[in-house]
């Protein structure tokens, strides 16, 4: 039986609000931009003083860090909720968890990732300190409420019944939190093997650290973003495409407990290096990584079973490990 597409008000003004409030932080950013003529909204105190060897954590704050101003900037949240309300109107499965999910951590990673320094002293603030604490909250706005606010608006537009007829999705319970976090363990060994690399071919004699960050500025193009997408994106190949291709995971995947699974019939060579072609190594190409990768994270929002678009390309699901109808029936991935 086919699926009404009539859907009620009540869910369909939640939506609506929704999409209205997530757009509230873009139209604040770049408000904010324009009176300070392009600085940045966080305070940070531009203050110069001894340089720091950039840490893991820091590279992953780094990148978090950029890609919360690039999707605010681009209105993603907005985006992505309008997404979601065209999917309800359609009558198919709303990703209602997945997408408040995202904005939550939208919103938590925008006071979370700047640099904090000390009012008095000429140095950064200890992390999960107590001055650091009192920054942090000094730092939540309009902004961060507004999406916190869309985020329950979502779970409030998604909880209603789905339309008759509409199957249940093929999510597990838990799968959610288990990509993001084997995707941020990847990323640290990414970055560690990068960094290995950097003192290999001796790059930090001049000046540049392939471990110090790997997603690309928005847009840019210069010869040093070329020179570190040409020397990091090889690395990551191996990495994604080894590790795929031999034990069906990366490390961060085996301590989650996730494999990826590809249709059976052959063609997992080709299919583990496709899949590496299209995450990582796009995502660190200069000029459009990093749009590319909010395509692919968007379609892993609004995807009825999760799956991302390289997901789809290669025909894979990333599944827990140890189910043997997972090709059939998982849950697929972002990562």
């Amino acid at each position: 039986m086919r699926p009404s597409l009539r859907m009620p008000w009540q869910p369909l003004a939640a939506w609506a609000a929704a999409a209205a409030v997530a757009a509230v932080p873009t139209w604040e950013q770049w408000r904010l931009a324009a009176e300070l003529d392009g600085a940045s909204t966080y305070h940070v105190s531009m203050c110069r003083g001894g340089a720091e060897t950039v840490a893991l954590v820091e590279a992953l704050r780094a990148d978090l860090g950029r890609l919360h101003a690039t999707a605010v900037t681009w209105g993603v949240p907005a985006v992505a909720v309008l997404a979601g309300l065209l999917l309800s109107v359609a009558g198919k499965a709303a990703p209602g968890r997945r997408l408040a999910g995202g904005l939550a951590l939208t919103a938590l990673a925008g006071p979370l990732t700047p640099v904090y320094f000390h009012p008095d002293e000429c140095g950064p603030v200890a992390i999960f300190s107590g001055v650091w604490v009192a920054q942090v909250l000094e730092c939540v706005g309009i902004r961060e409420v507004c999406l916190l606010v869309a985020a329950l608006l979502v779970l409030a537009a998604s909880a209603p019944e789905r339309p008759a007829g509409h199957p249940a999705g093929r999510g597990e319970p838990g799968a959610a939190w288990r990509r993001t976090a084997a995707l941020a363990l990847d990323y640290l060994v990414a970055v560690t093997v990068l960094a290995l690399a950097t003192q290999a071919l001796g790059l930090d004699g001049a000046g540049l650290d392939l471990g110090e960050r790997l997603l690309p500025e928005p847009g840019d193009t210069s010869s040093e973003a070329v020179v570190r997408a040409t020397l990091s994106a090889p690395l990551l190949f191996l990495y994604a495409w080894g590790f795929h291709l031999l034990r069906g995971r990366t490390p961060g995947k085996l301590l989650l407990g996730l494999r990826v699974a590809f249709p059976e019939g052959g063609g997992r060579v080709r299919r583990a290096a496709l899949r590496a072609l299209l995450f990582p190594v796009l995502v660190v190409m200069p000029g459009f990584g990093m749009i590319w990768l909010f395509l692919d994270g968007l379609c892993a929002l609004v995807d009825p079973d999760g799956r991302a678009a390289h997901d789809r390309f290669t025909g894979g699901r990333v599944v827990r490990a140890g189910r043997r109808d997972a090709v059939r029936g998982g849950q697929a991935g972002v990562a």
